[in-house]
């Protein structure tokens, strides 16, 4: 498993990068939901990329809406 160690995204980073993602997907029709908030920010915290069977462990207890 990869854990998050990207120490350079801090909190005002991440927020900025959310609102960038929040612009892109109304430009794209699509709401930033819960589920792509977080698996945003999962990306945003890891370092190394992600395969799929990391990032569904990640999701793991997160409800679908």
């Amino acid at each position: 498993m990869v854990k998050p160690t990207n120490q350079l995204c801090d909190t005002a980073q991440m927020e900025a990068q959310f609102k960038i993602a929040d612009r892109a997907a109304q430009r794209a029709g699509v709401h930033m939901t819960r589920i792509r908030r977080h698996v945003y920010r999962v990306l945003l915290e890891t370092d190394a990329p992600l395969n799929a069977y990391d990032l569904a462990e990640r999701l793991t207890g997160i409800a679908c809406p």
